[in-house]
């Protein structure tokens, strides 16, 4: 044998060597390479896959498992990372029945209706405004001076009259508008209103009016004939209180023995029992005012009459003490 055979032999066998202490090394345990496919090459060859997973599992490498089943190493990795646990079918428990599968459910199907347009809208109505009735105008405004501090006010225009016809200056209303009549100058400038209203009319409207407003309010005295406080004169006079009132005032402006007129008008509304108007919240003491007199049975009442300056007049009293 020449030197240049005996190389080459003493080469091959240290690459032989030197494979097999480097196989080890080179087994892939953690990250397979995906399987390698292709349509062409060699036909792909039977190969226990149970038995590599077996020796996979003992820790054998992949060299030492082809070498054992006689394939390369690159078989072995391929069959290793297209391995797939298998899935045992699930026991039927004993006494159990599994109950079949339910068929599908199918959609809902919705009936299609016609298309309808929206029906029109009516228009909304619009509102008509409501109109502003203006306050009537007070009766006997026009015989108030400029300037005037006291004045009567009354109920209606009758009564109006009942105090102009006594010269006395008045102002009758139905009922009191203070928007209206707060800007008058009549009631801008008066210091004190004598309030005189007969008990058997029916003057709530009247007099709930004022009460309800304070600036009025305040400036008021009143003067009732059905008994409401204490009184010097006669009471139950009814319809003839406000004519009453009239002439008495009228007597004390104009006296028969020719004397000046008194000036405290203190004693006229004590006599004729002038006093505040009471709070709104006071509803007794309204009550009171408002309230109409009894009717007493005619045996017990007496009556007297006569006649002065040309005036009548009456004079009723119960009998019983």
């Amino acid at each position: 044998m020449s030197l240049k055979s005996r190389i080459l032999n003493i080469l091959k066998r240290f690459s032989g060597l030197t494979s097999a202490l480097t196989s080890g090394q080179n087994r892939v345990s953690d990250v397979r390479k995906p399987p390698r496919t292709s349509s062409g090459g060699r036909p792909r060859k039977d190969v226990d896959v149970d038995a590599v997973m077996r020796l996979h599992r003992l820790g054998w490498s992949d060299n030492r498992i082809a070498r054992h089943l006689g394939i390369s190493p690159h078989t072995v990795a391929d069959r290793i990372a297209e391995w797939k646990p298998s899935v045992a079918p699930m026991r039927k428990p004993a006494g159990v029945t599994i109950p079949p599968a339910a068929p599908p459910i199918a959609p809902v199907q919705r009936p299609v209706t016609a298309y309808k347009p929206p029906l029109p809208v009516a228009p909304k109505p619009t509102p008509v405004p409501v109109p502003v009735v203006p306050a009537p105008e007070p009766y006997g405004l026009g015989d108030i001076p400029a300037g005037c501090k006291a004045f009567f006010l009354v109920q209606g225009k009758l009564n109006q009259e009942y105090m102009h016809n006594c010269a006395q200056l008045a102002i009758g209303i139905e009922q009191w508008h203070p928007t209206e009549y707060a800007m008058l100058a009549a009631f801008r400038d008066v210091e004190k209103i004598w309030i005189v209203i007969n008990s058997n009319e029916d003057n709530r409207l009247f007099l709930m009016s004022i009460v309800n407003d304070l600036a009025i309010r305040e400036r008021c005295l009143i003067s009732v004939d059905n008994g409401a406080t204490l009184c010097t004169q006669p009471v139950r006079f009814g319809r003839f209180w406000v004519q009453h009132v009239a002439k008495a005032k009228l007597l004390r402006d104009r006296p028969h023995d020719g004397s000046r007129p008194e000036a405290d008008m203190s004693i006229f509304e004590a006599i004729h029992n002038f006093q505040p108007i009471p709070l709104p919240s006071h509803k007794d003491k309204l009550d009171a005012l408002l309230k109409s007199p009894k009717t007493e049975p005619e045996d017990r009442l007496s009556t007297i009459g006569g006649s002065v300056d040309g005036e009548d007049w009456h004079w009723r009293w119960s009998g019983a003490r």
